[in-house]
């Protein structure tokens, strides 16, 4: 059940104003909704310990906290995570270029060598599980980070 109304009349100019600031939470966004971003029918979301992986974020929530907190800017309130990429798309605030943008910096991070458990060291946990804390693994050093 959806609680208010539709969106303020300056959510607009507030997530561009984010976005413009937060470079990270742009691209984070972008690389969750890359499906939507190109039009695929039926578009899933990236499932978030993959964009936490991909952009080597801060940890598992940190995609959760973005979706959150633009929530807040767009309509004063949580519970709107249905329409959060509807919204970011019809308003121009996600495009095809930032989900180029987001996977060039995710093509960079896999270069640096520098990821958080690798898919390779440490399986995705299956949908709706957590999995313990991330640990960053340098591989070019083996060293943790």
């Amino acid at each position: 059940m959806r609680r208010g109304s539709g969106p303020g009349e300056d959510a607009v100019a507030r997530v561009r104003g984010y976005f413009e600031r937060n470079v990270t939470a742009r691209l984070t966004m972008a690389y969750y909704y890359q499906e939507f971003i190109l039009g695929l029918a039926a578009p899933q979301t990236v499932p978030m310990i993959n964009v936490v992986i991909a952009l080597d974020l801060s940890g598992e929530g940190a995609v959760s906290d973005y979706k959150k907190l633009l929530q807040g800017f767009i309509w004063k309130e949580r519970g709107h995570a249905r329409d959060l990429a509807d919204f970011l798309l019809a308003n121009g605030l996600l495009t095809p270029a930032d989900l180029d943008e987001a996977r060039r910096v995710a093509a960079e991070k896999r270069a640096q060598g520098c990821l958080r458990d690798s898919a390779a060291a440490a399986p995705v946990p299956p949908e709706g599980q957590r999995s313990g804390s991330l640990t960053r693994l340098c591989l070019r050093t083996g060293a943790a980070a």
